[in-house]
């Protein structure tokens, strides 16, 4: 369902989405260079392109009123920016199941969107259990509950398995 429209404004051409997609306008030639780079591999090739570029991580706020601090070349912080919501149907799915007092445990948290999504849901009483052994993700995560007053929510640097054998997690 897209009711957006360009509007021409001289420098640079906007996407201008309805207020119930978005809080905030974005260029369409960024959402357009953010697509580019999003299709090239390998990642460390996009990697030094960002940075000739200048793409950096921003803040973003959600269409709930949440703020994310996001890679605007990954799928989360594209998203984010375009439409204000990440994986809609699982988000309905939270906002529709967790209740306040619960707790609940957000596996493999990568940059905290569900975990943020359920902290509000389950507030005041519940807590949420954010389960992400990358150790890169640690400062993301911590931003991202910070900027949105989650003091509900616990980190463990950890990864889930069904064997207790000590293992290596290799991430590119």
């Amino acid at each position: 369902m897209r009711d957006s429209h360009e509007k021409g404004t001289g420098a640079a051409s906007v996407l201008l989405l309805p207020n119930s997609m978005a809080t905030s306008v974005i260029p369409i030639q960024s959402t357009a260079l953010y697509s580019a780079l999003m299709r090239i591999r390998p990642a460390q090739a996009c990697d030094v392109l960002k940075r000739i570029l200048g793409v950096r991580r921003r803040f973003v706020k959600t269409r709930a009123g949440h703020n994310f601090y996001v890679d605007p070349v990954s799928i989360l912080g594209y998203e984010l920016m375009r439409t204000g919501v990440h994986e809609p149907e699982l988000t309905r799915i939270f906002w529709s199941v967790l209740r306040p007092g619960d707790v609940c445990v957000d596996l493999g948290g990568n940059e905290g969107y569900f975990s943020v999504l359920a902290a509000a849901a389950v507030s005041p009483s519940g807590v949420v259990h954010c389960i992400e052994p990358q150790s890169r993700l640690q400062s993301i995560l911590q931003s991202n509950f910070e900027a949105n007053h989650c003091d509900n929510i616990r980190i463990h640097r950890v990864a889930i398995s069904d064997d207790e054998t000590p293992v290596r997690l290799f991430l590119r």
